[in-house]
This record gives structure tokens, C-alpha cells and sequence, in this order.
């Protein structure tokens, strides 16, 4: 984002508050503190410093952007606003599906020095629960994704079956991927239940993708319990644990056919957009906040969890019936959400507030 703000003409300093870490416009990334300063010394140094070089920070720029509003910004929001510079807060689907009661109320201290809140258009009505008051500062926006032009760059280029070949995976096979992170809240262990109840002679001509490349705690044994339940099935399948580089995770999107997401909440996850990209039939939980797919005319499947096995065995004995219901889906996702389609509504943001100051 950094790198194509400057392309629209506007310089950038992106400032991880809790590392003290720095981004500019040429994409440079450095700290804040001498590099040599390590362990324990770097920690107390990083919590005694974090406001002076925030300040300083803002200070040298025009706009701020809260990028993320987790609650813990709270604390913060009184030294930014001394700077007297306009405030962006830009929202993301954890901020507000993932946070408790206490922490939405702590989050309006954010939206209150905000001139402009940007989030995406389905979470508005979630939004308004515990920050009505700030509504009228509402706009409508999404985070881009790198892989959607990957995507669509390399499907050109290669079928389905070369990249399941390149992945290692049987052509021949119908390739299911079960959620897109680690966390529990995929609910990786209610999909594969629900698919066991699939004929055996069926649930061979699968393969099961598991992406687990972040969000995944080695320390509370989930992976173990999806890998357990993996091995109870006749199907071959991968656990991707390790960070995957560009080439292989569009690999892994362009390999699927079938994307299964049954996680508890989610807003407009860049994953399911590259899923649809990619030409895989979606299965979803009917209690996602889909609706704004619905509306472009993005087909899928919504299902309540107990259903699954019904609606998943549904596809797979009618493959180019549901293909063909989805053939037109990468086009509308595509000009909804990459980059190119994004980016002039945050160029737009930014300029606006910076014209129109703090409010």
C-alpha cells in the first residue's frame, strides 16, 4: 500500500508503534532505535520512548492513518491529536467481530478524533452497536490484495492441473481447501466432521488443503487436532504451516477448486476474494456477512454448519453445473477489490481530509 500510495503522488511513513519499526515511501523498513541496542535493554527503551517518537512522527506529516483500530489505541489518541493533523481510522474485520464488549467502548476514544472512518461497506451495521455516534464519519473502503493480480496474471499462463502438478497433487483429484489461517475460530474440526460423513469411495478422489501459516499455536495442540482428524479421512491433504512465498501460495488458490469457510466471524477477508479469483466454488457459513457479494452478484453457496456434507456432496456430483453458476465471479471480485479498484478511494480519502483538516 505504501509503495502505490507514492505511485498516487502522496509520500508515506508507516510506524509500527510497538517495535518501533519504520516503513517509507521506497519501501525502506528500519528502526527507530540503533540496531545494536537488543533483549531487555530494547524493550524498556522501546516502552519509554513509544510517544516521543510517535509524536515526532506525525509531526513531519500531514494526515494520520490508525491502520487497525485495536483498542489498545486508545491510550494513544490524545498525543496524536496535539499534533492537530486530520485522522483516518481504517478498520478491519477483527477490530470489530473479534473484540469483546469493553474493548468496542475503549475504540470510540479512536473514532472520536477521527475526521474519517473507513471500513468496509458490511460492517456498518456491526459499527453502529457501540459507535453510532460516529456513523456520520463513515466511508466505505477495503485493504487490497497482491495475489488477486497474481492470480489473475498466472491463470492466463497455467491450468488448474499444472498447478496441482507443481504442488505435487494428483491432477485427477478434486482439491478442497479448509479455511485460510491457524485460529481456531476457522473451525477447521467442525468442517472435517461434517465431510466425514461423505462415502469413503468419495472422499478418496479428494485432496485436502489446510492453510495454517499464521494464526496457528503449537502450544495449545490445535495443529494436532487437525492433523488427527485429517488422518481419519482416506483423502490425501497438506498442512501448510511455513510462510509460502508469492508463487506458491497463488499456486495453492489457483490448485483448489473447492473453498470451504466456516469460520465464526469475518468481514471482507482478502483469502476469500482470492478464492473466488481463482475460480473455486465457495461454501460459507450462512452467518457471514456476505451479503455485499450477494448484492455484485457473486455466486456461492451458504450453509448452516450442520448441513455441511449435504450442500458439499450437492457439488461434488454436479463439478461443472457449480463452475459454470461461478464463471463469473473472478471478473466482479476483481473490480470490486484489487489494488487498482481500491486505491483511488484511499487516495481520495486521504486528500479529502488533508483539504478539508480536522473536524
Amino acid at each position: 500500500m505504501v509503495r502505490r500510495l507514492k505511485d498516487c503522488g502522496i509520500t508515506t511513513e508507516a510506524l509500527d508503534i510497538w517495535s518501533l519499526n519504520a516503513c517509507t515511501s521506497e519501501g525502506r523498513v528500519h528502526s527507530l532505535l540503533p540496531s545494536w541496542i537488543g533483549g531487555l535493554f530494547r524493550k524498556v527503551l522501546v516502552k519509554l520512548f513509544r510517544r516521543s517518537f510517535l509524536i515526532k512522527t506525525i509531526r513531519r506529516n500531514d494526515v494520520i492513518d490508525v491502520h487497525w483500530c485495536g483498542h489498545y489505541y486508545h491510550d494513544y489518541m490524545e498525543d496524536i491529536s496535539k499534533a492537530q493533523k486530520p485522522i483516518v481510522a481504517t478498520l478491519f474485520g477483527s477490530d470489530l467481530f473479534r473484540s469483546t464488549e469493553q474493548e468496542r467502548i475503549l475504540q470510540n476514544k479512536i473514532f472520536q478524533y477521527a475526521s474519517e472512518v473507513v471500513m468496509g461497506v458490511n460492517m456498518l451495521d456491526e459499527f453502529k452497536r457501540h459507535s453510532a455516534a460516529y456513523a456520520d464519519k463513515v466511508s466505505f473502503n477495503q485493504y487490497g490484495s497482491k495475489y488477486l493480480d497474481e492470480i489473475l496474471l498466472t491463470k492466463k499462463k497455467k491450468s488448474k492441473e499444472a498447478c496441482k502438478r507443481e504442488l505435487g497433487i494428483d491432477p485427477a483429484k478434486t482439491v478442497v481447501t479448509i479455511g485460510y489461517n491457524g485460529k481456531r475460530e476457522q473451525q477447521h474440526l467442525v468442517m472435517l466432521n461434517g465431510i466425514s460423513e461423505l462415502p469413503a469411495t468419495l472422499l478418496e478422489t479428494l485432496h485436502f488443503i489446510v492453510p495454517c501459516t499464521y494464526g496457528l499455536s503449537d502450544s495449545d495442540g490445535y495443529h494436532a487436532e487437525i492433523e488427527a482428524a485429517l488422518k481419519q479421512l482416506p483423502s490425501s491433504y497438506r498442512v501448510y504451516c511455513d510462510k509460502l512465498s508469492d508463487a506458491d501460495l497463488t499456486a495453492t488458490k489457483l490448485a483448489s477448486d473447492i473453498t470451504i469457510n466456516l469460520q465464526t466471524t469475518d468481514a471482507l477477508s482478502s483469502s476469500i476474494k482470492e478464492a473466488f479469483v481463482a475460480d473455486n466454488i465457495l461454501i460459507v457459513g450462512d452467518w457471514l456477512p456476505y451479503d455485499v457479494y450477494q448484492d455484485m452478484g457473486v455466486y456461492f453457496e451458504r450453509v448452516k454448519s450442520e448441513d455441511l456434507s449435504i450442500v458439499f456432496l450437492a457439488v461434488l456430483n454436479n463439478m461443472a453445473l457449480y463452475h459454470e453458476r461461478c464463471s463469473g465471479n473472478a471478473q466482479k471480485i476483481a473490480s470490486f477489490a484489487s489494488w487498482d479498484a481500491v486505491m483511488p478511494v484511499f487516495c481520495n480519502t486521504y486528500m479529502k481530509v488533508y483539504h478539508e483538516g480536522r473536524r
